[in-house]
């Protein structure tokens, strides 16, 4: 925290105290973290592959792919091309597994309908064998 402090431009110091308070289970303050360190130089692979990683443990998968296919674009040597490869294969592999967050998309109305009648329903027999 205070190398970041006497350094407040350096991206490689904010994605470093990110990978910490990830390790510490800190996820606000690690996204916060890496967030900034990608606002000071968003050409950093490494704050990019952290932060796409961070999403992916999260199990945000949409944008950890998209964060981890920006990081193989910045790949700048082989073993960064294969860090960055495997985590966009590892994204994959759990998408077809079907291991991602449901999507809240679909409107609840018509099962809670369905189980107030039947919870009517079942009232009403209860009352009428009394």
């Amino acid at each position: 925290m205070e190398a970041c402090a006497l350094n407040p431009d350096n991206a490689d110091m904010r994605t470093c105290l990110g990978i910490a308070y990830a390790m510490n289970y800190d996820v606000y303050r690690s996204m916060d973290a890496l967030e900034e360190a990608l606002r000071i130089e968003p050409d950093n692979f490494f704050a990019q592959l952290k932060y796409a990683e961070l999403l992916f443990r999260l199990k945000i998968m949409d944008r950890a792919e998209a964060e981890t296919s920006t990081a193989l674009s910045l790949a700048g040597n082989n073993w960064e091309l294969s860090l960055a490869r495997r985590q966009l294969l590892e994204i994959r592999q759990l998408r077809r597994k079907g291991l991602t967050r449901p999507f809240w998309t679909k409107s609840l109305k018509a099962p809670a309908i369905g189980f107030l009648v039947l919870l009517l329903g079942i009232s009403w027999m209860y009352v009428v064998w009394k």
